[in-house]
């Protein structure tokens, strides 16, 4: 569950709204960088931000694929983490 903002959006300066103007655009800026960079290392956004999920797990070296049921990549139910393993699979020439 969310919690609750503190202010109402007519309660924010407009220096507020300037500075999450701001934060949102380079958060923006710096995931187009990373996908950009993952796709030029042949690998897509997803396959790199699932392969992030299992290094960085916290409190672990590594995890198992059901990292995804605690830190979700996709929506419930989405099939896109199915479709990311039959690419792994057929890149590796595996079944």
């Amino acid at each position: 569950m969310a919690a609750k903002p503190t202010k109402s959006a007519a309660a924010l300066a407009k220096r507020d709204f300037e500075a999450i103007s701001e934060l949102r655009y380079q958060i923006r800026r710096f995931l187009r960088f990373s996908e950009q960079a993952v796709r030029a290392a042949g690998v897509t956004p997803l396959q790199y931000l699932l392969l992030l999920h299992l290094r960085g797990f916290p409190g672990r070296d590594s995890a198992t694929i059901g990292v995804e049921q605690k830190r979700p990549i996709s929506k419930p139910g989405g099939g896109k983490l199915a479709a990311v393993e039959a690419n792994a699979r057929s890149q590796l020439g595996t079944k």
